[in-house]
């Protein structure tokens, strides 16, 4: 084993998580494989109705959701009870799932108060722009938002960068840039089931292309072939797996022992140890991609506790001064 990286299993899965697996799988594959087909630049943007849904969601009466408009870029404070941004002296800056395409700050809301509520801090999601726009466009749009924390007072090293799925490669991303921008790192990543390696070929190979619930290794190259690298840069350019991962903050990653994106996560720890970070890699037995988000499945409580005890265990670093109120319209 490679020193920095400590790998931990979680199981068995329990049994509502093994019905709603079999429940869905013979579905929600079918209707990704159909959605990356008929995708086009001139249709991507209809899937940002797949997030109106979200605003259905009922969220407990001690969560409190306060939006913040920047020029060209949604924010969206996330907390409960006490864990107040104005008074807070850590943050949680959130990147949802959805391949850049689908979900959004309604989507994630209910992760990002349960979030909220697992770390006793706020959570600050980001509303990045998605396909088509190109992916350093939206890497862009991340590093605008942990600017802002940073000018709201929160000191580097009291800040949480996380994300899942596509989102937990873009909490990557979004380091590798602000390290151009000479800016400094966070305190921390948390990364599930992310999707940090565009190149496909071994989800292709994986076994995980059976057990796999929602994702579809021709979906994801589809995708990746049509928006990612037209984008204008290469897999290599593009994946967060092989950017330069030294000096990288702790990390702790979580990823299901069945779903497709497991290489990723695999690789994406494997790498950042060989870097000389340190990576925590939890592995879930046989859950679906992106399990903590779904508060219906057993573990995502445990799952939550536990980026709770990766938070807890980070160094204490030094609480910056708060700066003026939040700037933010309703």
């Amino acid at each position: 084993m490679t020193d920095g990286l400590v790998v931990e299993w979680f199981g068995p899965a329990s049994r509502r998580t093994r019905l709603i697996n079999a429940l869905l799988r013979p579905v929600a594959r079918s209707i990704i494989e159909v959605s990356s087909v008929v995708a086009r630049p001139w249709n991507m943007r209809l899937a940002a109705v797949t997030d109106l849904p979200g605003a259905l969601l009922r969220l407990p009466p001690d969560i409190t959701v306060r939006p913040v408009h920047l020029p060209d870029l949604d924010l969206e404070w996330v907390w409960r009870s006490e864990a107040n941004p104005e008074t807070a002296d850590r943050a949680v800056l959130y990147f949802h799932g959805g391949a850049f395409a689908a979900g959004g700050l309604r989507t994630f809301r209910g992760m990002a108060a349960r979030l909220s509520g697992a770390v006793d801090t706020p959570v600050c999601m980001v509303g990045f722009r998605m396909l088509p726009t190109p992916l350093p466009a939206i890497v862009d749009d991340g590093v605008r938002a942990y600017r802002y924390l940073l000018s709201r007072g929160f000191s580097p090293d009291r800040i949480v960068c996380a994300g899942d799925s596509s989102g937990g490669g873009l909490a990557f991303a979004v380091l590798l840039a602000a390290r151009v921008a000479d800016l400094p790192l966070p305190g921390g990543v948390i990364a599930v089931s992310p999707w940090a390696d565009f190149d496909c070929a071994a989800k292709f190979e994986s076994p995980n292309r059976r057990s796999e619930v929602f994702l579809s290794a021709t979906a994801m190259r589809r995708l990746v072939r049509r928006f990612i690298v037209d984008a204008g840069r290469g897999l290599r350019a593009a994946s967060p797996v092989d950017g330069e991962l030294r000096g990288f903050p702790p990390v702790l990653i979580q990823a299901s022992t069945s779903e497709l994106l497991r290489c990723d996560a695999e690789l994406m720890a494997r790498r950042l140890a060989d870097a000389g970070a340190v990576c925590r890699l939890q592995l879930w037995d046989r859950q679906p991609h992106s399990f903590p988000v779904y508060g219906v499945l057993p573990e995502s409580a445990p799952a939550l506790a536990e980026m709770a005890r990766f938070v807890r265990e980070l160094p204490a670093g030094r609480a910056a001064p708060k700066t003026d109120e939040l700037q933010e319209n309703s």
